[in-house]
């Protein structure tokens, strides 16, 4: 990666940045692993650091570390002028990834076949989980306030 914010944050911070994160680049940006065992999420845009600050916030100030029984972040950092968030690394099984989180009253009314074609996307990435992955959404809306429309395995993993 050659993006300028790596160095400076290295510099900042005084670590190493050391290896991505994930699959790479991504809707949001990109995440690197650090030296000192976290991750460094880099985003491409401030709304989206933004709200995924907001959401880690209140993850912080309510003490929630696991959602449905599936590990979330912990904050450890924001630098909005770099646009980057530091976490904890965690293990399977996971949620995160907020930067695409609503409030619900930001929630689009969508209409029925939107949701269908939705659920029949999640039961096509999930398989015989698909349910469980929907719960794991509800409840961190019922924990956050906060509601996941970017539901994949990538972002609410399970320990098989």
């Amino acid at each position: 990666m050659t993006d300028p914010r790596i160095p400076e944050f290295e510099a900042i911070y005084q670590c190493r940045l050391v290896g991505v994160v994930g699959p790479g680049l991504g809707r949001d940006g990109f995440v690197l692993r650090s030296n000192r065992l976290t991750a460094v999420k880099f985003f491409d845009h401030a709304d989206r650091f933004l709200r995924e600050h907001e959401v880690y916030q209140i993850l912080k100030a309510r003490d929630i570390w696991q959602v449905a029984g599936h590990n979330t972040p912990r904050l450890l950092l924001a630098n909005q002028s770099l646009r980057t968030i530091e976490m904890t690394l965690v293990e399977r099984p996971f949620i995160l990834d907020f930067a695409g989180a609503m409030r619900h009253e930001e929630v689009p009314d969508f209409p029925p076949h939107v949701i269908e074609e939705h659920l029949q996307r999640v039961q096509d990435l999930f398989g015989n989980r698909w349910a469980d992955a929907l719960r794991v959404a509800d409840v961190f809306r019922q924990m956050t306030g906060f509601t996941l429309l970017d539901i994949h395995p990538g972002n609410i993993a399970f320990p098989d």
